[in-house]
């Protein structure tokens, strides 16, 4: 029982992240390829959580190539980090 509530409240997650992404882009004038003070997109920080639904929507919108101040681009901090899924998503998006 204890995975089925946990499989659940995973996907409640992953729902309302999406919801908010997509609000965000629905926005008029929202820029999904803004920087922080490190010069991260969004992408670039999706790296971290490896979540492979998230990249794909975002590359529709961000380029995988930008790079952050120090000379990153999410590709290359995908592969430090051994992501493989988003190295897939970044890589069939690049075709």
């Amino acid at each position: 029982i204890a995975d089925k509530q946990l499989e659940h409240e995973i996907k409640k997650e992953k729902q309302a992240n999406m919801k908010k992404i997509n609000t965000l882009v629905n926005l008029k004038g929202a820029n999904l390829n803004q920087t922080d003070n490190e010069g991260d997109t969004l992408l670039h920080h999706c790296y971290r959580r490896g979540r492979a639904d998230t990249v794909q929507f975002l590359l529709k919108y961000i380029d995988p190539n930008i790079t952050n101040k120090s000379g990153e681009t999410p590709f290359s901090l995908s592969c430090s980090y051994g992501n493989l899924e988003f190295i897939e998503e970044i890589m069939r998006s690049n075709k």
